[in-house]
């Protein structure tokens, strides 16, 4: 019977380390996943921000693009650990 328990709690951390290293992998992957778009918004919402600054009619838009460019920073300043970013 002291097999048995034994052996029962070597099978469920080994469920539980497979688990583990799954959810990592899942964590990582959906970081990816979204650090990928958002450089790309960073990217160009930066140099329509050049655009802007040479243009007084596109002026009332430098809000919308900064704070655009504030949530980017955001997500990205999250993901620094991520090694794929």
């Amino acid at each position: 019977m002291l097999f048995d328990v034994q052996w029962s709690r070597a099978e469920l951390a080994g469920r539980l380390y497979f688990q583990d290293i799954m959810q990592r992998n899942l964590i990582d992957t959906i970081a990816h996943e979204l650090c990928t778009p958002t450089l790309a918004i960073l990217g160009y919402s930066e140099m329509a921000t050049i655009d802007i600054d040479n243009n007084k009619a596109g002026q009332s838009y430098k809000q919308y693009f900064g704070s655009i460019i504030r949530n980017a920073n955001r997500l990205n300043s999250r993901n620094k650990h991520i090694k794929y970013c």
